[in-house]
């Protein structure tokens, strides 16, 4: 959740930062550029990770009610949780894609600044619905987690195995991959 916020509040920082020229703000337009390409890594990361866990964890769930472990009632939550939410998720990534892009454009003079701008505001407004979405159906998700630790059939532990399970990789990744590159780009 917090890298969903922290993703969200750095779009808004590029967008004001977009809007700082025309209102005679003394931003620089490399500014808006770096917090442009955060934004965009950003955001696609929290999002991306978000739905592994949801995959994740409807995975185990799947995999606990095939050995008759828990009810199907919760695996169909678990499937309802993604059903709301991947659309949001995938059009908050499409969205914010095409904004980097876009903004690309303009900078060679290819589009309009406008166009970039109208794509800047459909990014903001769907991002902030996935993380509208997001931050209850996590708290669901959570509450599906331990129902499934409590079944008589569950092996217990559910909530704290299957969570580090699933983030473990996803942590270990992001430090063996994305921050390397990161330094490498911007030092």
């Amino acid at each position: 959740v917090l890298a969903n916020v922290i993703a969200f509040l750095s779009l808004l920082a590029t967008l004001l930062a977009g809007l700082a020229h025309p209102f005679g703000w003394a931003v620089h337009k490399e500014t808006h550029i770096l917090l442009g390409i955060f934004a965009t890594v950003l955001v696609l990361f929290a999002h991306s990770t978000t739905i592994f866990y949801f995959i994740g964890t409807g995975s185990y769930i799947k995999k606990l009610f095939h050995e008759e472990a828990v009810d199907q009632s919760l695996w169909d939550r678990t499937r309802a949780f993604k059903k709301r939410l991947f659309p949001w998720i995938l059009c908050g990534m499409a969205t914010i894609g095409a904004t980097f892009i876009l903004g690309g454009a303009v900078d060679t003079g290819h589009v309009s600044s406008l166009v970039h701008l109208g794509m800047a505001l459909v990014a903001v407004a769907v991002n902030y619905a996935a993380i509208k979405q997001e931050i209850p159906l996590l708290a669901e998700n959570i509450r599906v987690m331990r129902a499934a630790e409590a079944s008589p059939g569950s092996p217990g532990e559910v909530g704290c195995g299957a969570e580090n399970e699933i983030l473990r990789p996803a942590a270990s990744y992001a430090v063996s991959v994305w921050l390397p590159r990161a330094s490498i780009t911007f030092v």
